[in-house]
């Protein structure tokens, strides 16, 4: 497998990617309010994603998960719809 895969101008790592234990502060401001975001939560569902993905390989032609919500720290976080298409080998 290539060491990084290339989309548009952005490089990533090839799936799946690592579940990091140390994660950022994300701080979301609202209209009345700023929380901090459960970016574990968030990080949970890239990680499992990219498990979905490494294990369907070659046969997976796009994957689209939109939109995710990402609730305030300890309280998850929700991809609330996805899409995926992929090609059947033999």
């Amino acid at each position: 497998m290539k060491d990084k895969l290339s989309y548009g101008d952005a490089v990533h790592p090839p799936p799946p990617l690592p579940l990091h234990t140390s994660q950022p502060t994300v701080v979301f401001n609202s209209d009345h309010c700023m929380f901090l975001a459960d970016v574990a939560a968030l990080a949970d569902i890239v990680h499992r994603v990219s498990l979905l993905a490494a294990h369907l390989g070659p046969r997976l032609k796009e994957l689209d998960v939109n939109p995710v919500i990402v609730r305030a720290a300890g309280e998850g976080a929700l991809a609330v719809d996805a899409r995926a298409v992929w090609t059947i080998m033999e």
